[in-house]
């Protein structure tokens, strides 16, 4: 029994050491080795499988999941599993992860680096209608309108020719999510069967197909000469009667023989009868005349055709801009003793400012001059000149068409003589907003309302509404 004890003891025993010894080992793996995470999603988007390849002698992984939010990362999720995969929904959003393995010892390893995604909404594009036909605006290229549901801005458009060749358009223009609008210069297509293949960033597809003629438009016919008139046929002469035979003479009657003496008298003989007069023959009818041809009518030119017009397309924005503007600018009083004769005074401005695209607003320095002669001027002389300077910014809105401004800066008078030396009595701390609505590429019709500010002893204030228009280059 004794030795029995002992044995087992020693059989612990030396399993406790075998597990002291081997621990570090397994502890000492290098899960380097973790392969970069590969994301995949399935097709309806609404999952997503995240896959990756662990060490050796991993037990289990920690998955991390953080959603951006308010300028930072929060967490959204953490779970364990055994598996070198976890599937999970996530909602539309930017997020990043990690993976932590751990041993048997339930030790974590080395984490992964954080890994950054942007899951998109998974919605089904649906083409409704496309035109049979597209024709040529020839000579500068071809537009082509889709209509359908969930075409959402920035989706992936591509053109399939006979061969499988994949053809991008030049322009996309979005809409809304119901129309898309694509341009192709002219070498970019030729006449044929297409098939359309638009991709959301869900990764959502819709095919349809279109028959693509490339028409360029009929020159304009030239006017046919009218035909000249046929000449009228001349009547044809009446024949002439023919002459009437005249009648043949009688014939003379024989001279009686006179009778001989004392012979017996012979009877007379009976006179020949006198021949018929033969019949006069009957004249020819006259023939009728021909009628005259009518002449033939004249044919109607056909109509012209009527040109095609081009839509105008509205360029995007550049990322810098330049700007030259002129205004007409009242000055009214807003508050303190502003020395005006009148309610208003009336002058120009001219301005010109370089702004820089920063994320979704256009910031810059402008330069403004303001001028005006009225004897309502709060000064000996009747001219007044105003130079300033200040910071703007920009929002665009409605497809880069309309934009709300802001400004802020500081303004001084060089003339009348009076104000200069400089002080800062005499200096304008102005404040306005302003609209702005791009009618053409590259002119802008623009106005605002500025406050203008004297922060002296006596506070002065004065309210300046502006109007006009601006060049962008």
């Amino acid at each position: 029994m004794a030795i029995n004890r002992l044995y087992r003891r020693l059989r612990c025993a030396l399993i406790v050491i075998i597990i002291f010894v081997s621990v570090p080992c397994l502890y000492a793996q290098d899960y380097s080795e973790l392969e970069e995470l590969i994301i995949t999603a399935a097709d309806t988007r609404i999952t997503q499988m995240f896959t990756w390849s662990g060490g050796e002698y991993a037990l289990r992984y920690e998955f991390i999941v953080q959603r951006e939010g308010n300028d930072t990362y929060e967490p959204y999720l953490r779970e364990f599993t055994t598996l070198h995969s976890f599937e999970v929904s996530l909602p539309p959003g930017n997020y990043r992860f990690q993976i932590i393995p751990y041993d048997i010892l339930e030790r974590p390893g080395e984490a992964t680096e954080w890994r950054y995604i942007e899951i998109h909404a998974a919605l089904q594009p649906v083409i409704l209608d496309t035109p049979e036909f597209v024709y040529a605006l020839y000579p500068s290229g071809y537009f082509l309108y889709i209509y359908g549901i969930n075409l959402v801005e920035n989706a992936a458009v591509f053109f399939f020719n006979s061969e499988g060749i994949r053809i991008i358009p030049e322009l996309i223009f979005y809409h809304d999510d119901r129309n898309i609008q694509l341009f192709f210069y002219d070498d970019q297509l030729e006449s044929g069967q297409y098939r359309i293949m638009i991709i959301n960033p869900g990764g959502f597809a819709a095919i349809s197909e279109v028959t693509f003629i490339a028409v360029e438009p009929e020159p304009e016919p030239e006017p046919e000469p009218e035909p000249e008139p046929e000449p009228e046929p001349e009547p044809e002469p009446e024949p002439e009667p023919e002459p009437e035979p005249e009648p043949e003479p009688e014939p003379e009657p024989e001279p009686e023989p006179e009778p001989e003496p004392e012979p017996e008298p012979e009877p007379e003989p009976e006179p020949e009868p006198e021949p018929e007069p033969e019949p006069e023959p009957e004249p020819e009818p006259e023939p009728e005349p021909e009628p005259e041809p009518e002449p033939e009518p004249e044919p109607e030119p056909e109509p012209e055709p009527e040109p095609v017009s081009e839509p105008y397309v509205f360029r995007s924005l550049r990322p810098v801009m330049a700007n030259f503007g002129i205004s007409w600018v009242p000055l009214l009083s807003l508050y303190g003793n502003t020395y005006l004769d009148s309610t208003a005074v009336f002058g120009a401005s001219a301005h010109v400012n370089v702004v820089f695209l920063l994320g979704d607003f256009y910031l810059g320095p402008e330069l403004v001059i303001f001028t005006s002669n009225s004897e309502s001027l709060p000064s000996d002389s009747n001219t007044i000149l105003a130079l300033g300077v200040n910071m703007t910014a920009m929002k665009w809105f409605f497809n880069e068409r309309l934009a709300i401004g802001y400004k802020l800066g500081v303004s001084y008078p060089l003339l009348p003589s009076g104000y200069i030396p400089f002080s800062l009595e005499y200096m304008a701390f102005n404040v306005g907003l302003s609209l702005h609505w791009r009618v053409l590429n590259g002119l802008v019709l623009e106005g605002g309302i500025v406050s203008s500010n004297f922060f002296r002893d006596a506070p002065v204030g004065y309210l300046v509404p502006w109007a006009g228009f601006s060049i962008h280059y």
